[in-house]
């Protein structure tokens, strides 16, 4: 078993200048919604202290930024192969499993928010990329819901370990198979302390969040995206 850790794409966004030149700051697309600053109702706005913290954004920094970190994404990926291609030399590639995840997303001036920490899809959502050998169909994507604590069950299945008693998750082995396998489960996202524990709960169309206010937001991905209209208090969305 290794476990390798990237920093980046983690603020500050420094990188070697050859992936810099990979993108032009000019050509960068900004957000919709993007905002000089936070904007919004939604107990998630809260104030930038990765980036902008001391001066307001605006369309030019924040193409510079979205360059930046493209860039950083860029290099973590040329590291990556590094270490793919010492697998592929060693010829351990086809009898080793790889997962790569991140740690949290992140958003990228949507609603003028430049961070993590937030319960909107841009940072509650996170990359996670599984290879098996023998097992998972190459290339393919599931758009189902899983979550972090599943990692864990699915590599003691696919490795022939005895399961464990107790565990959240469940193993994904059906989901590398065939990504459009029944699943039926939901993702959580957790955000806060014990006294003040925010909870959102989401589906495949759906996000559904709680705050400790007694404030709640619920979100139709299949028309709104962008998180822009909160529909908690609709009464048609009663039963949803």
């Amino acid at each position: 078993f290794l476990a390798l850790g990237f920093a980046k794409p983690h603020a500050p966004f420094i990188a070697p200048k050859k992936y810099f030149d990979l993108y032009d700051p000019a050509k960068m697309p900004i957000a919709a919604d993007f905002a000089p600053e936070p904007t919004g109702t939604s107990p998630s706005i809260r104030s930038n202290w990765d980036l902008f913290s001391v001066r307001k954004g605006s369309p030019e920094l924040a193409r510079q930024a979205l360059a930046a970190y493209y860039a950083c994404i860029s290099f973590i990926d040329a590291q990556l192969g590094r270490v793919l291609a010492a697998l592929d030399k060693t010829g351990m590639r086809e009898e080793t499993i790889i997962v790569f995840f991140g740690d949290n997303g992140w958003h990228l001036g949507e609603k003028g928010l430049w961070g993590k920490t937030t319960l909107f899809e841009p940072s509650a959502r996170v990359p996670l990329i599984m290879a098996a050998p023998g097992v998972s169909a190459s290339g393919k994507v599931s758009n189902l819901p899983v979550q972090f604590v599943d990692v864990y069950p699915t590599l003691l299945d696919l490795c022939g370990l005895p399961r464990m008693e107790g565990l959240d998750g469940q193993s994904l082995s059906p989901l590398l198979r065939n990504p459009s396998a029944k699943w039926d489960r939901p993702a959580f996202t957790w955000l806060g302390g014990r006294k003040s524990l925010a909870v959102s709960v989401r589906n495949e169309r759906y996000r559904y969040t709680e705050w400790p206010g007694g404030e709640a937001e619920l979100w139709d991905y299949k028309v709104d995206p962008g998180e822009t209209r909160n529909l908690a208090t609709d009464p048609k969305y009663g039963k949803t």
